[in-house]
């Protein structure tokens, strides 16, 4: 699974046609996703960089994707 997830496919022959979608179409919850942001501000914090740029980032992709739909 990691080689497919970095983009080695040399490996996806051996998995059948379905799992290969399944895996390629892998998406993540409200859940990860709240959780991978409170990771990213736990280790700015920890680094010692403000969390501002962050959030302000997030922001942006929040209103570009609401404008993309």
């Amino acid at each position: 699974m990691w080689a497919v997830a970095v983009g080695d496919f040399t490996g996806v022959i051996a998995i059948d046609p379905t799992t290969a979608y399944r895996l390629a179409e892998l998406q993540f919850s409200r859940e990860d996703e709240a959780a991978a942001d409170t990771a990213a501000v736990t280790m700015l914090h920890e680094a010692g960089f403000s969390h501002r740029g962050l959030g302000q980032f997030l922001n942006r992709i929040a209103t570009e994707e609401g404008a993309a739909m």
